[in-house]
Parts: structure tokens; C-alpha cells; sequence
């Protein structure tokens, strides 16, 4: 049985006077990260399966898969 009263009063971590002053600019520069291996490199699956299928649990996790990521030709512009 769970209290609602003590389930309110919880805070998220990404909420409140305790939030990380660095998330906005760590987030950015994951964004910032992916976008640049996006336009630099080909990314391919290893695996001749296209299988999406999880595992369902506490949360939906993804079965484990590979990826190759070579870099593109010469197409980058100088």
C-alpha cells in the first residue's frame, strides 16, 4: 500500500531549488554530440534481424543489438 500523502511530498531530481544548474548545457551537448556522429559517420546494423522486440520489467528495455559506424566518404565539406 502506498501513502499518497508521502508520494506529494516526493520531489523529482529535476525539479525544485535542488535542480542541476548544468542539465540544459549537458543536454545540449549530448544533443550537439549526436548530431555531429549523424552527419560524420554511416550507422548500420550488424545483425541480419531487424528484431525490436524488449524485455518488459519495471522498465521497457530494449534486447541487446549492434551497430556498426564507419565514416561517411569524403563528403564532408571543408
Amino acid at each position: 500500500v502506498v501513502d499518497k500523502a508521502k508520494v506529494d511530498m516526493t520531489m523529482q531530481f529535476s525539479t525544485g531549488h535542488r535542480r542541476c544548474l548544468g542539465e540544459s548545457i549537458g543536454r545540449k551537448q549530448v544533443c550537439q554530440i549526436l548530431v555531429e556522429i549523424m552527419k560524420n559517420c554511416s550507422i548500420s546494423s550488424i545483425n541480419s534481424d531487424n528484431d525490436i522486440s524488449a524485455k518488459f520489467g519495471d522498465v521497457l528495455q530494449p534486447n541487446p543489438f549492434h551497430v556498426k559506424v564507419q565514416p561517411r566518404s569524403s563528403t564532408l565539406c571543408s
